[in-house]
């Protein structure tokens, strides 16, 4: 029997502006030790949630890992001063990236996808850009399974 946690059951406005908007915001305008708290926030948020580490890494490994690879190549090439200096930033970004990657996997798996459309119907948004989404939505993990 699963367990469903109280947060599922609140509106999306506030899983959508706390778990895509705050979080990120803060991890990529907040000094650098905040990060490694926020990472730790998703975590415990992960449990709360009552979302498996498993799935949100089943989910999200080839982003976080194409991440991983990627900004810090990017960073040696492009940044400018020693290599330590250049390393260092490379692990920052890389750190804010995935941070950002593991609250939208969270998001996705924490959220039933009817409540996205929903969401942006109550924001005004176009029915067609809702239903989009929606669409889009559902079709990421099957995407992602034909990947695999």
């Amino acid at each position: 029997m699963s367990y469903a946690s109280f947060i599922n059951s609140v509106s999306f406005w506030p899983k959508f502006l706390s778990l895509l908007i705050l979080i990120p915001i803060a991890a990529f305008l907040g000094p650098g030790w905040l990060v490694y708290i926020l990472i730790g926030f998703a975590l415990l948020l992960s449990l709360v949630l009552n979302v498996l580490l498993r799935d949100i890494w089943k989910s999200s490994r080839i982003y976080i890992i194409s991440v991983v690879i990627a900004i810090p190549i990017l960073s040696l090439i492009f940044l400018k001063g020693d290599i330590a200096l250049r390393i260092s930033k490379a692990i920052d970004l890389a750190l804010r990236f995935s941070l950002l990657i593991i609250v939208g996997s969270e998001f996705s798996l924490a959220t039933n996808p009817s409540e996205i459309p929903q969401g942006l119907l109550q924001a005004h948004f176009p029915k067609q850009f809702a239903i989009t989404v929606m669409i889009a939505f559902r079709m990421l993990p099957l995407i992602s399974k034909k990947i695999e």
